[in-house]
């Protein structure tokens, strides 16, 4: 699942779906990445996701890695 910041008002809204995913119990079987050129490691481990990138093309390594 990919969630992405244009704001950092929309990092509690990220933590949220993070959170909704793990109360469903299903958070072991969805991969999460955050983006957007706010994004951090610290706003990572705020939410809970697996992975951040700040453009497009690290998005897309990262997604390579986990699909293949």
């Amino acid at each position: 699942m990919g969630l992405s910041a244009l704001l950092n008002s929309t990092y509690p809204e990220m933590k949220s779906v993070v959170d909704a995913i793990t109360a469903a119990g299903v958070r072991d079987q969805v991969q999460i990445i955050i983006g957007g050129t706010i994004c951090s490691e610290i706003v990572r481990r705020y939410t809970g996701a697996d992975a951040f990138a700040t453009d497009a093309q690290t998005g897309v390594s990262f997604c390579k890695r986990v699909f293949g």
